[in-house]
């Protein structure tokens, strides 16, 4: 897994995650954390309690590239549901971070 948007800096907390309370909306039955939802399918009004969702991550390979140490930075798209935006993202992977499975 490149991306967790449920991942927290504190656990405790639904608005410190990497994406949902930051880019991605947090449903307002959870906690008021962020104002990016949208009024995309009906206009005036806001989807205040659906939650970011992502989905569709497609790796754009033409653009991976050396980190550095072994590790390659990979750039790939992936959209949210709630705002209803497409995302260019970008991680670099570790050869410490991959395991036998």
């Amino acid at each position: 897994m490149v991306f967790d948007p449920g991942h927290r800096s504190d656990p405790d907390d639904p608005c410190s995650g990497d994406g949902y309370g930051t880019f991605m909306h947090v449903g307002y039955g959870d906690n008021h954390c962020d104002h990016v939802q949208d009024d995309m399918f009906d206009p005036g009004h806001f989807r205040d309690d659906d939650y970011g969702g992502e989905y569709g991550p497609y790796q754009i390979s033409n653009y991976a590239e050396d980190a550095g140490g072994g590790a390659g930075r990979l750039y790939f798209s992936m959209s949210t549901w709630n705002p209803y935006q497409a995302m260019l993202m970008t991680t670099v992977v570790d050869p410490q971070d991959l395991t036998d499975r």
